[in-house]
């Protein structure tokens, strides 16, 4: 703010509060930015200057110590200054957090691990009160998050079933869920209302870290991250042990428990009216809940946010929520058809509850004399502004969603009928995760897809090329039965060899494949595909494929 608002000028001008003093100007973010780069340049070669000159007694003695103390007094003084030079400012940072892993290290030589977890959590919230700037509090609030659950947990395997980081998740978000109830309690008297204001970026912070560590306790998800990253979670079997059954019941109820929590803090707060209509949607998220662990959390953060007004963390935990179901594509302890019943059997409840809800509409005699313009109201009663264009804009929706899937299926099937078919041979791949349930993992003896291994100069080949931008290609031969045989990696823009073919990768698990690393089957018929030696492919000149079947050495269909 460059100038004094219109009320806090009037409350000044009625005698209400005494003159203040003026503002500081206002920084341009740029200036700021470019000043904390040039800080970084100065001191991180400065620190490393001391380091090689005196690193000899710093992991003996109390050097550590006092470099660490130090650091962190002298990164304050910059940093809580005022009328200093932005420089000056900008270098308190990389001085505290330069000091911060001296001290870290001397608390390593002469505590457990656990105790300096501890420590530097105290740390943390003693800077937390000290610093002045909003960014640096949500920071060291994430970080906050991050000790602590450090602290009441270690990290462990990704394994479904151990359900990684869902303990250390939850107890984050109830110990964030009682610092609101306390910031609220505090905020509401003259003298607390100063430190509540200071603990809302801490506590933005520590949200953005537990609602990061309950997606990544989901696993992948089918949104973006299952097809361009590696894949991690979700791909755990049915557990075997009474302990693993009991423990997994047990976060499943948790799960559904918190969806109709959050649902009943919403209706409590909001107060709609006919608030019972709103038990049919919570129900089936619960009960959609009860097969993801961390959706009835990812929920439950949102109706928290939706009802204390802060919008920013509510998107982003609607995100989550959206992240946390998709992850449901990859938890291999459902077959796919199971899997599908679930969501469409949400989706067609969901419809129906939207339909009856729906306002009816009003027809028959025009408004009377005494009639007067009403509010819109919603289907739980509450008011809202009206959308005319609503209804079109999700039937356009559809219509688009339609034209495009079946714009599809011709595509492929056009594909199928007229591409050229083509034999790649089949690579080995870990027996262990060779088949899950209805799904059986593929690789390709082709360069470039990250499962085949090649020799000499394809390896240094097929570990070039990053991710994102133009796809790779390979160029084949095929013998007189289709058989893909000679396949090289081409280099960006290279032409395509005489007599040979070029087949287009698919980028998949954070590398790249042929078209698609899986195949998927009817449930029961595991034993049919074991003698898999070939993916049939149709594959069309301009080096576009398809998987269509796997065939055994005499290339017929399995």
């Amino acid at each position: 703010m460059s100038s004094t608002p219109a009320w806090l000028a009037q409350a000044q001008a009625e005698g209400v509060l005494p003159p203040l003093p003026p503002l500081p100007p206002a920084r341009p973010w740029p200036v700021v930015a470019l000043s904390g780069v040039a800080a970084w340049i100065v001191v991180v070669p400065l620190m490393a200057a001391f380091l090689s000159l005196f690193g000899a007694f710093w992991g003996q003695g109390p050097s550590d110590w006092i470099l660490g103390i130090g650091l962190i007094a002298l990164g304050l003084v910059l940093l809580r200054g005022t009328g200093r030079a932005i420089f000056l400012e900008q270098m308190g940072l990389p001085l505290l957090l330069t000091g911060l892993v001296s001290l870290a290290h001397a608390l390593n030589r002469h505590m457990s691990e656990r105790e300096v977890q501890a420590v530097l959590l105290g740390l943390d919230v003693v800077l937390i009160l000290l610093l002045p700037t909003a960014w640096l509090r949500q920071l060291l609030g994430a970080a906050a998050a991050v000790l602590m659950m450090l602290l009441i947990g270690k990290w462990q395997q990704a394994d479904l079933y151990a359900l990684p980081f869902w303990r250390e998740a939850h107890v984050a978000a109830v110990v964030g869920g009682l610092l609101m109830a306390l910031q609220q309690r505090m905020g509401r008297q003259a003298p607390g209302a100063r430190w509540a204001a200071v603990m809302e970026p801490a506590l933005g912070g520590w949200w953005v870290v537990v609602l990061g560590v309950l997606m990544l306790s989901a696993g992948s998800s089918f949104l973006i991250s299952g097809a361009l990253l590696p894949k991690w979670g979700g791909s755990a079997s049915v557990p075997t042990s009474d302990y693993w059954r009991g423990i997994h019941l047990v976060v499943r109820l948790v799960s559904a428990a918190l969806v109709l929590a959050g649902a009943w803090g919403l209706v409590r707060a909001w107060r709609p009216t006919q608030s019972w209509r709103l038990a049919l949607p919570a129900g089936v998220l619960a009960g959609v809940a009860l097969f993801l662990p961390t959706l009835g959390a990812c929920l439950a953060v949102l109706s928290l946010m939706l009802i204390t007004r802060r919008w920013r963390l509510a998107a982003l935990a609607a995100l989550a929520a959206v992240w946390v179901l998709g992850s449901f594509y990859y938890h291999w302890a459902l077959p796919l058809q199971q899997k599908a019943l679930v969501m469409v059997g949400a989706g067609g409840v969901l419809a129906v509850w939207a339909l009856w809800m729906a306002p009816p509409q009003d027809k028959g005699a025009g408004p009377t004399q005494d009639s007067a313009p009403r509010q819109p109201q919603t289907s739980a009663g509450v008011a809202s502004p009206a959308f005319p264009w609503a209804q079109p804009l999700l039937g356009l929706f559809a219509l688009l969603a339609l034209l495009t899937v079946n714009l599809l299926v011709v595509q492929k099937e056009t594909l199928i009928r007229e591409g050229r078919p083509v034999f790649v041979p089949l690579a080995p791949v870990d027996p262990r995760s060779l088949m899950q349930g209805d799904y059986m993992q593929l690789a390709y003896a082709l360069p470039g897809t990250g499962r085949w291994t090649p020799s000499g100069a394809d390896l240094v080949a097929q570990r070039d090329g990053a991710l994102w931008g133009e796809r790779r290609r390979v160029a084949v031969q095929l013998d007189e039965r289709g058989i893909v045989r000679s396949p090289r990696l081409l280099a960006a823009n290279e032409p395509v060899p005489p007599g040979m073919l070029a087949v287009e990768l698919t980028p998949a698990d954070g590398g790249w494949t042929l078209v698609s690393n899986a195949w998927y089957f009817k449930e029961g018929t595991q034993a049919r595909w074991v003698a898999a030696r070939y993916g049939e492919f149709r594959l069309t000149p301009d080096g576009r494929a398809l998987l269509v079947n796997l065939v055994g050495e005499d290339l017929r269909p399995l």
